[in-house]
This record gives structure tokens, sequence and C-alpha cells, in this order.
């Protein structure tokens, strides 16, 4: 007697309060194996070649099983080696793809931003915490290539705004009026390495968070230089 796999899983189901399980797992498997061949009649034995293929089924599935136990393995390892390569990055001034400055003070981050061909005006948006415009520092023409940005850390009334991470988006348009392409870096001291959601992200000096995978250049950190100068 062949025992369909339907009827056996309704007749093991949980009671209603129970979380019911969406997936069949190897254990599952061999025990609609163990409970065909304890009710299967004497006279009528399962077909052996439809019994070949469950056991084929079921080494199939648990190879699987193995392999996706073995990459999960794996990717933490990679990411945690990530991790402990990154730290080597403490104490090293970065320069990286991004768009937050930080005040603190009178203190306030600088950034660079780097346009795509010459524009006849640009414009650059300082934005806070919770998405909303504090103030718009219009920079003028410029040429293609790298520039600095320090914003006075006042809005649109000249009073200072709160301490905290602000966001700076830039907009540059050509002579003919066409979108220049604009695009963003920061720099600071790697204070910290964290990871999140499998990323990992180096904490600056300042506060502000670079992805590591956006980091562009490397250089010997302030401290580090002001280690050297002490011990010279």
């Amino acid at each position: 007697m062949y025992i369909d796999v339907t009827s056996y899983l309704n007749s093991t189901m949980p009671e209603a309060d129970a979380e019911p399980s969406s997936s069949l797992d190897q254990d599952d498997f061999l025990q609609i194996l163990v409970a065909q061949l304890e009710q299967q009649d004497p006279t009528e034995p399962t077909d052996n070649a439809q019994m070949v293929d469950q056991m084929t089924s079921y080494a199939q599935l648990e190879q699987l099983t193995n392999i996706s136990t073995a990459m999960d393995t794996l990717i933490a390892g990679m990411a945690s080696l990530g991790a402990t390569q990154a730290a080597g990055y403490i104490g090293m001034g970065v320069e990286a793809g991004g768009y937050t400055v930080a005040k603190d003070g009178e203190s306030i981050s600088p950034m660079t931003y780097t346009l795509g061909s010459d524009a006849e005006s640009v414009s650059a948006y300082i934005y806070d915490e919770n998405g909303d415009i504090v103030d718009t520092v219009i920079l003028g023409s410029a040429q293609a290539g790298a520039h600095d940005f320090q914003w006075d850390g006042l809005d649109y009334n000249g009073k200072e705004v709160p301490d905290g991470t602000y966001s700076v988006g830039f907009s540059a348009e050509a002579e003919n009026g066409d979108a220049v392409s604009v695009s963003t870096s920061v720099t600071g001291t790697v204070k910290a390495v964290f990871t999140q959601d499998g990323t990992i992200y180096l904490k600056l000096d300042d506060g502000r968070t670079v992805n590591l995978d956006n980091v562009t250049s490397i250089t010997r950190g302030i401290q580090n230089d002001q280690d050297d100068q002490a011990d010279a």
C-alpha cells in the first residue's frame, strides 16, 4: 500500500493553535519513508523503482541542505574576515563617496563636489536629519573637476542650526541649461568599524559613517601624524 504524502502530512498536522510549517525538511521526508515501509501491504510491497527514486530525492535534499549550511558559514566567515581587515583602517584618514557633513559647535566638516563638466551655476542644498531643507547656498559658476565646499552652519534666516549630521545635495547647470553631473565625497579619520546587514561601515571621528566599498583613498590619520611628531 502506498501512502499519499498529502494524506500523511494531514494526519501529522499540529494543533490549530500551533504555527504550521510551510516547508519540508529531511526529517519530514524520512518520517514519510518509514511510515510507507511500516504500512505497506506485504503482498503488494512498494515498487523498488519508486523506492529508489524517493531515496535519491532524500539524498539530494540532504546534499542541498548541507551545501546551503556550508555557504551560510562561508558567508559569515567572509564577513567576519572583512570586518577584521577593515579594522586596519582605524586611525587612518580616508576619502569616500558620501554626502553628509557634521556640525559640532563652530566645527563643520568639509566635503568635496566634483563636476562632470563646466557649469554656469552650482547650488548646494542642506537638509537636516528629518529631510527638511534648512539652507541653500548659491555657488555660482565652476569649472569641471573637484571643488571644496564648506558650509557656514547657518539656516535661511542666518541663524545657527543645532549640532548634528546634515545631508548636502548639489545641482549644476551648463550655460545652455543642461544638467551637469555632480558627485560628492567626504574625508575624515576612521575611529571605528562596524557591520550592518552584511555591509562594512567606517565610523569617522566626527560621527559620520561611510561604506567601506565607497572608500577611494587612504592617508595617514591626523592622530598618527601627531604621535610621530611627539616621538621625534
